[in-house]
């Protein structure tokens, strides 16, 4: 087996703003439409945080891991019978009504450990399967282009960026629509969060404010109003 050379401290800062770099980047190129670069966000962060067997994050290999990083995600309750997307607002006008990432002007800001973070449950959808950001990051990096295509990938992600599990929805000249893209909408905000805990007085809001929170939370041994069900 060919030697490795470990990289110093001053090579793996490098590294890290590089990563930072590659993160503004897509950020702006996100945020001009091109969606799709939710997937580099996602691989990006990937090398900031995931772990594994052949791998290890390069936060870690900087010892950034033991600070406290930003949740801007509407705490889920096990009691909600509606899906849960606390990552994603509603952004509704008299053209469209889309999914948005709320950035700074996130109702929600709390520090949290690294593990409680990287495991919070940010998306439930209607068959009840569970995301973590973790989830999320992996999902988009490992199985759906940011740095792999699968063959194929697990039902539960299959559903929810394919199928709308998520069950939210538009009405648009009297046809209901389907609100597609949450998870990429979801990974911008965790990029965003990721900059908050990492840059110092990093900070943006978004571009059009008339923003409206898709927050409805139903509990069990409560009415469901007739206009959810359907």
């Amino acid at each position: 087996m060919a030697k490795k050379i470990p990289q110093s401290q001053e090579e793996l800062q490098a590294q890290l703003q590089e990563q930072i770099s590659f993160l503004k980047s897509s950020i702006k190129l996100f945020d001009e439409g091109n969606t799709a670069e939710a997937k580099r966000l996602a691989t990006t962060i990937r090398v900031l945080f995931h772990e594994s067997k052949t791998s290890t994050p390069l936060l870690k290999q900087l010892n950034m891991l033991g600070g406290k990083f930003l949740s801007t995600n509407i705490p889920f309750s096990p009691t909600n019978l509606l899906s849960h997307g606390g990552l994603v607002a509603i952004q509704a006008s008299h053209i469209d009504v889309k999914p948005v990432a709320l950035l700074d002007d996130a109702s929600v800001k709390q520090n949290l450990s690294f593990a409680d973070w990287w495991s919070e449950i940010v998306f439930k959808d209607q068959k009840g399967n569970e995301f973590s950001r973790k989830d999320l990051i992996t999902f988009l990096a490992d199985q759906d282009g940011g740095a792999h295509v699968d063959p194929a990938i697990g039902e539960k992600f299959s559903d929810l960026s394919r199928k709308n599990s998520l069950m939210w929805s538009k009405v648009k000249d009297d046809v209901e629509e389907d609100i597609n893209h949450l998870e990429l909408v979801a990974i911008r905000q965790i990029a965003h969060e990721v900059l908050k805990s990492i840059t110092p007085n990093f900070r943006q809001v978004p571009i059009n404010q008339s923003l409206t929170i898709v927050g409805s939370m139903i509990h069990e041994g409560e009415n469901i109003p007739e206009h959810l069900l359907s």
